[in-house]
């Protein structure tokens, strides 16, 4: 059995990284996951159930912060907090945090590396980001102990759509990666398009394994009892400067306004951003018609949300509304198609990885302008009886199951290591 040291966040890399590690043995290849230390609720939370088996090394003295109240002096929260809302982290090249904040991670998590080297050996080192600093760690290593070294990016690196600082830093952030990555035997990333932009800058070739869905996932009772009728669920972050809930909200509304029975009909959100968002729908559609359909749940374990997609009639994806960034296809996709129920992806401008992936597996429908989404909504409508009694999970979905993407996987590393 081989065996591969994965250096990761785990607060930031799950699903994907224990969905590919938990089906490696079937490869012959075994992981060790380096991850900041965590609690018993966070093990919890970023361990999926069915991975629950996998070897995970938590690094002495460094803690996870994900999830975790910050422990910065109250001052520096306050400022930070104050640069946040003047948008001036979008414009003020924030140094302190270069190349992003968990780079104070970087000597624990070297040092760890060190301890697990002098028990045992590995055929190869596999660093996953965002963060970008475990590819700082990941390359330390490579150069130290001689060991291959393949570097995944779940996220791109200063080419990121999410990219929050100014073009000064960008341009450093730039150049370190390069000086970075050029050391890495192999690149991954996520889409077809992330390929072409990466490979691009790093000049050679970048593979594409996608981010997928547990075939058998574990999932919870929701504790919050779900209303009768017709449900059309999202779950997870909404990001205000990228996709357009509001598009999706006017659309529902107009749709549901035209059926007979329209007080069986709901909107449920479930995520971090409660409070945010329920001040867009109160603003967008009032307090009345927020408290009769729009339901506004904080977030859930991750075995809870699969429970609900599971019920749920149709699956909310807000496309990313930027043209350049066809390569964007959030996470939550990919556990919809593997709750095996109608997708509506709304927003968007066509041509993209969400629209192509969607016709590969018939899981849905892309829904760019207003009357599109409204027969979205009507045709799921019309088949949602139909739809309740087919398999689970369609054949053409298999291919961004895990057990087939770390398949994919196992193959990069046997090239490489």
């Amino acid at each position: 059995m081989k065996r591969v040291l994965v250096i990761t966040d785990l607060g930031h890399a799950t699903p994907r990284i224990p969905g590919l590690a938990t089906y490696m043995p079937d490869k012959g290849w075994e992981a060790d996951i380096l991850t900041p230390r965590m609690t018993r609720e966070q093990r919890e939370i970023f361990i999926p159930e069915c991975a629950a088996g996998l070897k995970i090394v938590g690094t002495e003295n460094y803690d996870m912060r994900y999830g975790c109240r910050s422990n910065r002096p109250l001052s520096i929260r306050l400022i930070r907090r104050m640069v946040r809302m003047l948008g001036l982290d979008r414009t003020l090249p924030t140094w302190g945090d270069f190349p992003d904040e968990h780079r104070d991670w970087y000597p624990y998590a070297y040092g760890a590396i060190k301890r697990l080297i002098q028990s045992k050996s590995y055929n190869v080192l596999l660093s996953s980001s965002s963060p970008v600093t475990s590819h700082l760690i990941a390359q330390a290593a490579c150069r130290e102990w001689q060991i291959p070294w393949v570097a995944d990016l779940r996220d791109l690196w200063s080419q990121n759509h999410c990219y929050r600082y100014g073009e000064s830093r960008r341009a450093c952030e730039e150049q370190l990666e390069k000086r970075t990555l050029r050391d890495a035997a192999d690149l991954i990333t996520v889409s077809r398009p992330c390929a072409a932009s990466l490979g691009a800058l790093h000049r050679r070739k970048v593979r594409t394994i996608t981010n997928g869905f547990f075939p058998n996932a574990d999932v919870s009772p929701p504790a919050s009892e779900l209303p009768a009728g017709f449900l059309v669920l999202y779950t997870g972050r909404i990001y205000e400067t990228g996709q357009d809930f509001r598009k999706f909200i006017s659309a529902f509304v107009d749709w549901r306004t035209t059926r007979e029975h329209g007080g069986d009909i709901h909107f449920i959100y479930v995520g971090p951003d409660r409070e945010q968002v329920e001040q867009w729908v109160l603003g967008w559609i009032g307090e009345e018609a927020a408290k009769r359909w729009c339901h506004i749940w904080e977030g859930v374990s991750r075995s809870e949300a699969l429970s609900l997609q599971s019920k749920a009639d149709a699956l909310l994806v807000l496309n990313w509304e930027d043209p350049k960034e066809p390569g964007v296809a959030p996470t939550k996709l990919y556990e919809y198609i593997g709750a095996g129920r109608p997708i509506l992806a709304t927003g968007g401008h066509g041509g993209d990885v969400v629209e192509d992936i969607l016709q590969r597996t018939g899981a849905g429908s892309y829904c760019r302008k207003h009357c599109e989404i409204i027969n979205g909504l009507e045709e799921i409508w019309q088949r949602r009886d139909e739809e309740r009694r087919k398999p689970r999970v369609a054949e053409s979905a298999s291919e961004y199951a895990y057990p087939t993407l770390s398949g994919k996987l196992c193959d990069i590393l046997d090239n490489v290591g």
